[in-house]
């Protein structure tokens, strides 16, 4: 299957948001998104753009202590997870993949459960350019039309 690949230039955490709610308009509910980038490259910005372009009212705040944070409206939920102190077959054992497939499912440090994350995986590799400047790459396979406008 081809790739396809899109690169933004976000200039703010603000637009950030925006490129992910522009994304989240476009999911159907049961994708999974893998999010690669530093610490500070914005990856939490995003997520709460998805979470608004879903329609879901919530505060999104990083889980990197509690591993998941979901957040639902009526029969739409987002699972964001944060794989950054686990290995794959940790994040395998505690159950998370039972979610692929019935929701939307977010995974920050991605790269590092890569080996169980599903092959359709959006991949969004965001990078810091300056102090508020980001790169974000958007892989996803060419079936899949998830990419912003």
């Amino acid at each position: 299957m081809k790739e396809q690949i899109t690169k933004i230039v976000s200039n703010s955490a603000k637009q950030t948001q925006e490129i992910g709610h522009q994304l989240g308009l476009k999911l159907k509910g049961n994708e999974t998104i893998a999010l690669s980038g530093e610490l500070g490259a914005g990856k939490t910005h995003l997520v709460k753009g998805l979470v608004s372009g879903l329609g879901i009212e919530a505060n999104v705040v990083s889980p990197t202590f509690v591993l998941q944070r979901v957040y639902k409206k009526g029969n739409k939920i987002l699972n964001h997870f944060d794989a950054y102190r686990i290995s794959a077959d940790e994040f395998a054992n505690l159950g998370v993949l039972d979610w692929i497939g019935e929701s939307v499912n977010v995974v920050e440090w991605g790269e590092i459960v890569r080996d169980v994350l599903p092959t359709d995986t959006i991949w969004i590799t965001m990078t810091v350019l300056d102090e508020n400047k980001r790169e974000i790459l958007i892989k996803t396979d060419e079936e899949h039309s998830y990419l912003p406008n």
